[in-house]
């Protein structure tokens, strides 16, 4: 019997299987695609990121510091960068197909068993174990078991702590990630420096994005905000049309779209990430960041978390993990609640006061920037917002209200 089956070889999965090897549990790590595995993401991780995993960037290929962001916002007729640069690091772009790996590796060096294209078809309970069943008849037994199977869970589905995800908790997400050499710093004078342009009808932003030898193209919206007129779909292509317009293409040939879904739009608050012998990290859990849709901090963060809960339940012989919610809650409650308020951002109903912040005041665009890259607490964010427009932090501060008695109330019922 292993100690603990973790389902899903992401970040999260890998770097959790890591922590209990290394800890000395029997662990291991089921992965459905064959590894190296890919997934579609704008592909830049956090310092935060590098610092938790205390990886060496030699072992990547592609990592491109990034010291900056641009925003182009519409003015008149035409679109208008505003940049915002750091003296640091705020970000790096990475491969997800290099970086997932390279923390799998880690995983098996430490001790942990990985086996890949194997997917799992089945979980379930008895008393003293759970049992995860894949395809070509094999079964795993062990105490434990956490779901890191991304968004569309069968860990958090079999064990009932959640069936399916509405539309208007998930954001749907094209990216195209191309290999064009060193022509890359051609294409654009903001080599390096992500090109954000919002989506205000869709509750979100695409981005253009060169790091090292590639080009990152793509856009993440609310899935409950797509019309026929108005989708990931057709919003690509007019964001096609505007970096031709930019000549940010000169005709490259550009890999084929990848989609994905994932839930970021309320924070894990709304379903239950803990049950009987059972924990829910990264996507599993509904833990990205509801204002910028990063995941791959969160993925560890939980990751980290749930290791912790689990040595300690495995050490005293005892299956209590409500541990588990009370240490994500502490480090990400106000990140959430904070992300809820910041979705006023991609509001048209505030379109025409945000704006005016972006373009005539530089110190939000960067206070924006500075939360999106998790340079900066929530509390202190706040502070900064009342100073600089006291009519929207008000708006900002009843919204917050608001959000606190829905997320309270989600609470009680899960």
């Amino acid at each position: 019997m292993y100690d603990v089956i973790i389902v899903g070889a992401g970040p999260g999965g890998s770097y959790t299987a890591k922590l209990l090897a290394q800890a000395g549990y029997e662990v291991v790590l089921l992965e459905k695609d064959s590894i190296p595995r890919d997934k579609p993401c704008a592909g830049w991780i956090t310092p935060k990121v590098l610092d938790l995993l205390g990886m060496s960037p030699s072992k990547l290929n592609c990592f491109q510091p990034m010291n900056g962001a641009v925003l182009w916002l519409p003015e008149r007729d035409k679109l208008t960068p505003y940049t915002v640069t750091y003296t640091k690091p705020v970000s790096y772009g990475i491969r997800r197909i290099e970086f997932d790996t390279a923390i799998t590796n880690e995983a098996k060096d430490a001790g942990a068993e990985v086996l890949d294209s194997t997917f799992v078809t089945n979980v379930y309970r008895q008393k003293k174990a759970v049992f995860v069943q894949a395809k070509d008849n094999q079964e795993f037994k062990g105490r434990f078991v956490i779901g890191a199977d991304g968004t569309h869970s069968i860990v958090a589905k079999d064990l009932w702590l959640r069936r399916r995800w509405t539309p208007s908790e998930l954001i749907q997400c094209l990216v195209s990630e191309t290999e064009i050499g060193d022509k890359t710093q051609d294409l654009t004078n903001y080599y390096g420096f992500p090109e954000i342009f919002f989506n205000f009808k869709a509750g979100g932003y695409s981005w253009f994005y060169t790091k090292s030898t590639f080009v990152s193209i793509g856009l993440g919206i609310q899935l409950s905000k797509v019309t026929p007129t108005c989708n990931s779909k057709t919003i690509y292509q007019e964001l096609l049309q505007t970096l031709n317009k930019l000549n940010h293409l000169q005709g490259i040939d550009l890999a084929p779209v990848k989609a994905h879904t994932y839930p970021t739009i309320y924070g894990p608050y709304h379903y239950p990430t803990y049950g009987d012998r059972v924990l829910l990290i990264g996507d599993a859990g509904g833990f990205p960041i509801n204002f910028s849709g990063e995941g791959i901090r969160t993925a560890l963060l939980t990751g980290k978390f749930a290791a912790e809960t689990l040595m300690i339940a495995l050490e005293e012989g005892h299956k209590d993990l409500r541990a588990y919610h009370n240490k994500w809650s502490r480090a990400l409650r106000n990140e959430y609640l904070l992300g809820d308020v910041f979705q006023m951002c991609f509001s048209p109903a505030y379109y025409e006061m945000i704006k005016y912040l972006f373009i005539e005041e530089k110190r939000f665009r960067k206070l924006f920037l500075d939360l999106f890259f998790n340079r900066k607490k929530p509390r202190q964010a706040l502070r900064q917002l009342l100073f600089y427009s006291p009519l929207l932090a008000s708006r900002f501060i009843r919204f917050s209200f608001r959000s606190i008695i829905k997320d309270f109330t989600s609470f009680l019922n899960v």
